[in-house]
């Protein structure tokens, strides 16, 4: 299920995410930094150099205050420019344009499927309290706060 573990779940989102906004921002072909599958060792490959959960919540915590500035700064004018970026998966290599506004929209649906999918394999070992991931339940919880 998902990048077949929990870990591997976790760096997929953050890494789709940090990709999505470099594109954003202008990258054409980014690259999450210390993820260059050519220059790493085998079981370092798709870690983005990130060792620890520690260390994860921590640039997490970082490219969340990146999108947060990104968004701050977008017009409904741009959300009909296209964004080039360079494929890693269909049409791998070719650049591939995207409107932004659907950019935006592909970055929240993987994040829900991707950890829907991280929240099935929390259940299925046995963790407990499971994260709320439910958009509803995440929306109202904003609102308290």
């Amino acid at each position: 299920m998902g990048q077949g573990a929990v870990w591997r779940s976790l760096l997929h989102l953050y890494a789709a995410e940090y990709v999505w906004l470099e594109a954003l921002l202008g990258h054409e072909a980014p690259v999450l930094p210390g993820d260059l599958a050519d220059a790493l060792p085998g079981n370092q490959r798709g870690t983005g150099g990130i060792e620890s959960l520690g260390e994860l919540k921590q640039k997490w915590n970082k490219q969340e205050q990146r999108w947060i500035e990104y968004l701050d700064q977008l017009s409904p004018e741009m959300l009909d420019e296209l964004v080039s970026k360079r494929s890693t998966s269909s049409g791998k290599g070719r650049v591939q344009q995207t409107r932004c506004v659907d950019i935006l929209l592909h970055v929240c649906t993987h994040a829900q499927y991707t950890t829907a999918q991280v929240v099935n394999m929390l259940r299925q070992l046995g963790a407990e309290p499971l994260p709320a991931t439910m958009l509803i339940t995440l929306a109202r919880n904003q609102m308290t706060l």
